[in-house]
């Protein structure tokens, strides 16, 4: 499980509590190779997520998400067409999984719990 912390290494302060405003900015080593991405960050929220996750592509409107569990299976993959895009956690067991979403052909991955 990830939490948000302030604070010194030894006297961390975590955030644990959860919000349905919680969002998620993505800006990983794709944003400094492709600085686009830096300044338009994909948005995935609620997360934790318990019956719908909502993916904003920014700027983007096309892009391939997938899903994969800890083992690595890949357990959903769908295409959007659109900027605010939604998922049904339905399907999905409660747990950590890794989302990956490609557009033109550049990754960007995040963590997801499902409650």
């Amino acid at each position: 499980m990830v939490f948000e912390y302030k604070g010194n290494p030894g006297a961390e302060v975590y955030q644990k509590t959860s919000s349905s405003a919680n969002t998620i900015k993505l800006l990983t080593l794709a944003a400094a190779i492709n600085p686009e991405l830096a300044q338009n960050p994909i948005s995935i929220y609620p997360n934790p997520a318990s019956d719908l996750v909502n993916i904003d592509l920014g700027v983007n409107d096309k892009a391939e998400v997938s899903i994969f569990n800890l083992n690595g299976e890949n357990v959903l993959t769908t295409k959007f067409y659109g900027r605010i895009n939604k998922i049904s956690m339905s399907n999905l067991a409660k747990g950590v999984y890794t989302v990956q979403i490609e557009i033109d052909r550049k990754c960007v991955n995040s963590i997801l719990i499902v409650q």
